[in-house]
């Protein structure tokens, strides 16, 4: 276990609060740094008083992502009481549940005390995702399947990333809405540009950048698409470029020693550990192409992929696959470019190294449709918008009249 740090003013923070968020990772992994933590900056910044509750950042939570799939059962429970008991003590608010684990289990037990309206929201493909196996055996409807499936019935919104989510939510609860996953355009900053690289000189290479988690093995697959294709490359076009893969994560160590056997020769392809995350902004100011290779799985086809309006907002030329949420955003050739299989992202790779003019048009193209769409300023105004509807609505209504009564 680790500390518990959870201070008094946290508490007394969430006695006064309108909305909670809870979340079973903490502010390193991008699920719960943008879908709690920034979601909840943006409900402070339009007048609702909104906390963080994080299983992994306060409570002691051994394990985050998929490592918390390896905690061992009974610290979860024992977790999970705690979280339920701090839940408890404000009867009114919204628990905001960033997807359905073992943290669910508190907003259940506190939810049901006080009869606090729940709000799901959904930003992955988890539904195969044992989060307590050993006692799903003898209670199947704490499996991932059933247990997501109830808490959407159960909850008065399901707030969903991709387009694909929404369709898999609507069979359980057909109050669903979709808030992609987006970025905070005050964090990433576009003027960092003008500081870290203000015009490519001759000589400088072209700088393409992955970075995230490594968390098993079709992550490393969707990875690896985009190293053959550099790999690939005739050398004379390889050679203006360099291809830095920054990561983490599981299966971090395995793919490390596949591209040190598979790759050695290839001096332009660098492997850097995992960065801070306040820092990835300044590192993607200094990058021109960000890579998004992402396989045809149903995985792939729930996400709302954060390094993707991350590129955006830096004026990073995206070169991705059309696959769920990207389809719906990118623009092949014109807000980014797109490809299939290996041959096709090689190309579209190399065309991007060549044409810096290319890269310069699809960047600001790119950046038009975040500032338009996909930053905290619009998803926080409809976020807040959702959010006011489930305080205001039948459930408040209904204990109202009750207080009245009594």
């Amino acid at each position: 276990m680790q500390d518990v740090s959870f201070s008094q003013a946290q508490i007394k923070g969430i006695r006064r609060a309108d909305v909670i968020f809870v979340a079973a990772d903490g502010f390193t992994l991008a699920p719960s740094r943008i879908r709690a933590y920034t979601f909840a900056k943006a409900c402070r910044e339009r007048g609702l008083n909104a906390e963080v509750l994080s299983f992994f950042d306060h409570l002691g939570a051994p394990g985050q992502g998929s490592a918390a799939y390896r905690m061992d059962e009974q610290t979860k429970l024992r977790i999970a009481a705690m979280g339920a008991d701090i839940l408890k003590v404000n009867p009114t608010a919204i628990f905001y549940m960033q997807k359905v684990s073992y943290h669910s289990l508190s907003v259940a037990i506190a939810a049901g005390a006080n009869g606090n309206p729940v709000v799901l929201d959904y930003d992955d493909f988890d539904f195969q995702s044992h989060f307590l196996p050993r006692i799903s055996r003898f209670f199947p409807g704490v499996g991932p399947f059933p247990a997501t499936a109830d808490m959407a019935k159960n909850s008065e919104l399901c707030i969903c990333s991709s387009h694909r989510l929404i369709e898999i939510m609507k069979q359980f609860n057909e109050n669903c809405e979709l808030i992609p996953t987006g970025t905070d355009l005050s964090v990433f900053d576009a003027s960092l540009r003008e500081q870290a690289r203000p015009e490519l000189r001759p000589g400088d290479p072209v700088e393409l950048i992955w970075l995230g988690d490594l968390w098993g093995p079709q992550i490393v697959s969707d990875v690896m698409m985009a190293v053959d294709a550099f790999a690939a490359l005739p050398s004379s076009i390889r050679d203006l470029a360099r291809l830095t893969i920054i990561g983490f994560g599981d299966a971090w160590g395995e793919f490390k020693h596949v591209i040190g056997t598979k790759y050695a020769h290839v001096s332009n392809l660098v492997l850097r550990e995992r960065i801070d995350p306040a820092d990835a902004p300044a590192l993607l100011a200094g990058c021109d192409i960000g890579l998004l290779p992402l396989s045809d799985s149903p995985f792939n086809h729930c996400k709302s992929p954060t390094k993707m309006f991350e590129y955006m907002a830096m004026k990073v030329a995206v070169l991705g696959t059309p696959v769920g949420e990207v389809e719906h955003i990118i623009r092949d050739g014109e807000s980014g470019m797109l490809a299939q299989d290996i041959a096709g992202y090689m190309r579209r790779m190399g065309t991007l190294i060549l044409d810096a003019g290319l890269r310069r048009s699809i960047t600001e193209r790119a950046y038009e449709e975040v500032v338009k769409s996909y930053h905290l300023g619009p998803m926080g105004d409809r976020l807040v918008e959702l959010l006011t509807q489930v305080r205001d609505g039948p459930r408040r209504q209904g204990l109202e009249q009750l207080m009245a009564e009594g």
